[in-house]
């Protein structure tokens, strides 16, 4: 068998070497009789002789009226809020459902003095409580000092026997006495860990 190392296209009529031509296997030889570049012109002037396709759009239904979903009124395209996503580019409550809706999330949000007051005092008792239970159990019923036996809760602090102390409330992000009795209460009292010390 005879290899073909040369060819000639047959648009430039320039003879070429089969690689400058691109490869078919619908044909015996293997390759397209054009070469690479008049292959490429072909391809660009065919495309732009093809008229491209240009999809009419369709008109959209104008929206006059709609029922409002929260007062299931049939209203006025004028008296809803305009909506990028809802159907007809129009919100799905009406202006008059809306407003009523903003005044009651305003009102259940504002909170009186009062409301914070009394939140604050059941944080207090409640920060209270826990720590109390804290030194409870590290003091075994004593809440008392280990070293000088002062029983004065404002003194009374928790103190690792094996010292790290301060590298495990960095680690957990226990910035205050508050939040270290909370994580301690959370794991249950872990043993061998702290011990009741007098900050005197």
């Amino acid at each position: 068998m005879i290899m073909v190392m040369n060819h000639i296209c047959k648009v430039c009529k320039i003879q070429k070497d089969i690689s400058d031509f691109p490869s078919d296997i619908s044909r015996a030889a293997g390759f397209k009789f054009i070469c690479k570049v008049c292959y490429n012109i072909y391809q660009k002037q065919r495309r732009n002789l093809k008229p491209k396709k240009i999809k009419p759009l369709k008109p959209k239904p104008i929206i006059t009226e709609k029922i409002c979903t929260k007062c299931n009124e049939l209203k006025l395209a004028d008296q809803f809020n305009s909506s990028p996503t809802g159907k007809g580019k129009l919100a799905a409550i009406c202006k008059k459902c809306h407003s009523e809706y903003s005044k009651n999330h305003y009102r259940k949000r504002t909170k009186t003095p009062s409301f914070y007051l009394e939140r604050n005092k059941r944080h207090r008792e409640n920060s209270k409580n826990i720590k109390l239970k804290v030194l409870e159990h590290y003091s075994n019923g004593t809440m008392s000092c280990a070293c000088c036996g002062n029983n004065c809760l404002t003194f009374l602090v928790i103190d690792h026997i094996n010292g790290g102390g301060n590298k495990e409330r960095k680690e957990n992000k226990l910035n205050s006495p508050e939040k270290f009795h909370y994580f301690l209460a959370k794991r249950k009292f872990p043993t061998g860990l702290s011990n009741i010390m007098s900050q005197l």
